[in-house]
């Protein structure tokens, strides 16, 4: 079985989904300040607020992002088993397109929502005067703390080693971290991964590809034989 076939398979997508959920859907090296810094944030408003007016539309939700940075409104579509609209989100986007592809949502509570109730200030601002200025800067302030995320792209599991006859849903919990992907192409620029033998002694040190950094795919390129790099084959390593 190919590496790309072990992580097409069931027992890998079990294994990385549990993963990451352990370390609570975030980065180990970033705490997902990442997503924070590379793509635009919004607000989704729970049906709570009366704002989030969400529509089924072919088995998905019409969603209305509030970008108050921008001051605009922006829609989205979401699968229910990734939403729910009794919730308010922060929304992490990729900019362009007429529909906004979410890239992650971080969960936060309704008593946290200052919203502005001088009817001027909505006037005068329009979406951006929704809310108070505490609660714009609570948005867009990024704090270690940070909960509830639930990510919908861009987490990767990294094997901190490779060992011979092991598939990779069977490496040890403790081995495996979470990444965001700038943070599994940083760790990868500079350094070698240890390839083991079957006892746990060290062979060699695997070379990571330096087009790929050790991913094997560029995920902005899935729709081209599912991203695989050319140089790597899709190994990742140029010395196996």
């Amino acid at each position: 079985m190919t590496y790309e076939e072990q992580l097409s398979s069931n027992e890998w997508k079990t294994k990385r989904s549990q993963i990451i959920s352990n370390h609570k859907n975030k980065c180990q090296i970033c705490l997902n300040k990442s997503f924070h810094e590379k793509f635009e944030i919004g607000f989704i408003f729970s049906n709570h607020f009366k704002l989030g007016f969400s529509t089924n539309l072919d088995g998905r939700l019409s969603v209305h992002i509030h970008d108050f940075k921008n001051n605009s409104k922006e829609f989205t579509f979401l699968n229910y088993d990734n939403f729910d609209y009794s919730t308010n989100y922060i929304c992490y986007f990729k900019p362009g397109n007429k529909y906004k592809q979410i890239v992650a949502l971080r969960k936060i509570e309704s008593e946290q929502v200052e919203l502005q109730h001088n009817i001027l200030a909505i006037v005068e601002l329009g979406i951006r005067g929704l809310i108070s200025d505490s609660f714009f800067l609570k948005l867009h302030e990024f704090d270690k703390s940070m909960q509830d995320w639930t990510v919908l792209q861009g987490l990767q599991v990294h094997h901190t080693f490779y060992q011979k006859n092991l598939f990779a849903w069977e490496y040890p919990i403790e081995s495996l971290q979470t990444l965001c992907w700038d943070c599994h192409e940083n760790l990868h620029k500079d350094s070698t991964v240890p390839f083991l033998d079957e006892f746990g002694n060290k062979i060699d040190d695997l070379i990571v590809c330096d087009r790929c950094f050790g991913a094997g795919v560029f995920p902005e390129y899935h729709h081209v034989q599912s991203g695989k790099c050319f140089k790597c084959n899709g190994k990742r390593f140029i010395n196996i």
